[in-house]
């Protein structure tokens, strides 16, 4: 028995029938292959204008989600030809409970592109760099007290150091995976305590930046990221993903 489909506000109204459709296929109401009711069921269900539903459809295609032909049914693409990255796409899987996929994924890609990142980001330093990562750590100090501004500065503080590498393909995956950052905030910054630990990673990256070696930069950053892996992981029981190594919190001398 699927869900049933609601009207929709005038506002934006084809993005809010796509996205109904796609948390229903999100949740399994359908499968890949199976074919969405037809244009005229939609627009009797949601009460909106076939140009509307047109739409709506021709995002969830872009999105990977559906397919379109001429004459035929719109059916349910694979998984696998999702946009998951999209932010909508984000927003629904974990408003459906099934992020902890992505949110695995995106460790495993964290744990091995960031620590070559600040290796690299080492080499290249320059005072520019040293002293822009110097302010974040300041404003880290600053709202510690406060996950969330402080999960704001440390998006920045790991932005800066991809743009310091000069890689207009690295910059712009950092953009796209970067609303994974906020899916994850919550599981990273579950209390007050968690800024503390980060920020004494965040500075040790600094030090082995500033002292232009690539060697320890690597090594702090994997500490970090082992350390954010150790802390998320407890917190998503069902993935089955092997630690590195044991982290021990550096100390913020």
């Amino acid at each position: 028995m699927t869900r049933p489909f609601v009207t929709v506000r005038p506002v934006r109204v084809h993005h809010d029938v796509g996205r109904q459709i796609a948390r229903s296929i999100v949740a399994g109401d359908f499968a890949p292959g199976d074919s969405i009711p037809s244009e005229a069921v939609l627009i009797e269900q949601f009460g909106v204008s076939r140009a509307v539903v047109r739409e709506a459809l021709r995002d969830l295609q872009q999105r990977g989600m559906v397919e379109m032909s001429q004459g035929k049914r719109t059916v349910v693409s694979d998984e696998s030809n999702w946009d998951v990255l999209d932010p909508m796409m984000l927003a629904i899987f974990r408003d459906e409970g099934r992020i902890r996929p992505l949110v695995r994924d995106f460790l495993w890609i964290r744990l091995r592109l960031e620590p070559e990142i600040a290796a690299e980001a080492a080499r290249q330093a320059d005072d520019v760099l040293l002293d822009d990562l110097e302010r974040l750590l300041d404003r880290m100090e600053q709202v510690r007290h406060d996950p969330a501004s402080f999960f704001e500065v440390d998006m920045e503080f790991h932005n800066r150091l991809a743009a310091a590498v000069d890689n207009r393909v690295l910059r712009r995956l950092m953009t796209t995976i970067g609303h994974l950052f906020y899916v994850s905030r919550d599981l990273t910054l579950d209390s007050h305590h968690a800024p503390t630990g980060a920020l004494a990673w965040h500075l040790k990256i600094h030090e082995a930046l500033r002292n232009r070696d690539p060697d320890a930069a690597r090594e702090a950053m994997d500490g970090h990221l082992a350390w954010t892996r150790d802390r998320i992981l407890p917190r998503l029981a069902d993935l089955d993903v092997s630690p590195l190594r044991e982290p021990v919190a550096p100390r913020a001398d």
